[in-house]
């Protein structure tokens, strides 16, 4: 038995990017209702995101 194991899902998400003066941050929200615990690894997949500069 192994104390420690991974295991892989994949799922579709929605990412947020927000890039102003008081603010610069990316936010992942899975589309399915998956939680990410401590010690979780989220890799995302797809194209670039690039956030508009605010004026």
């Amino acid at each position: 038995m192994a104390i420690f194991s991974r295991k892989t899902e994949r799922v579709p998400c929605t990412v947020e990017v927000s890039h102003r003066f008081e603010s610069l941050h990316a936010h992942v929200r899975f589309n399915n209702g998956a939680v990410v615990h401590p010690g979780d690894e989220v890799l995302v997949h797809g194209a670039p995101i690039m956030a508009p500069s605010a004026m």
